[in-house]
């Protein structure tokens, strides 16, 4: 039994992605997205897709969302460290 989680099944199989690159765009919703969102043809609209790769560099998941522009908040949180110990003298 799959169940609902991709990300569960991917793990059952040992094919867990270990990074993933996600790109966020704006752009104004043509007339189909539009319709679907239920909003008015060229607002502000949020376009994102996802890579998600395997340790060998194996693309496992390839995602592509359409969002409302009044109805998503992004939000990224950095963590930052020190300097590199190898450009150290």
């Amino acid at each position: 039994d799959i169940g609902s989680s991709l990300y569960a099944a991917l793990e059952l199989t040992g094919n867990r992605p270990v990074r993933a690159v996600q790109r966020i765009s704006a752009a104004n919703l043509g007339d189909s997205d539009a319709r679907l969102l239920e909003v008015p043809p060229g607002i502000a609209g949020l376009h994102i897709e996802r890579i998600s790769y395997l340790a060998s560099g194996k693309v496992i998941e390839f995602t592509r969302s359409i969002y409302r522009g009044d109805a998503y908040d992004f939000v990224a949180e950095l963590r930052l460290t020190g300097p590199s110990e190898e450009g150290r003298p």
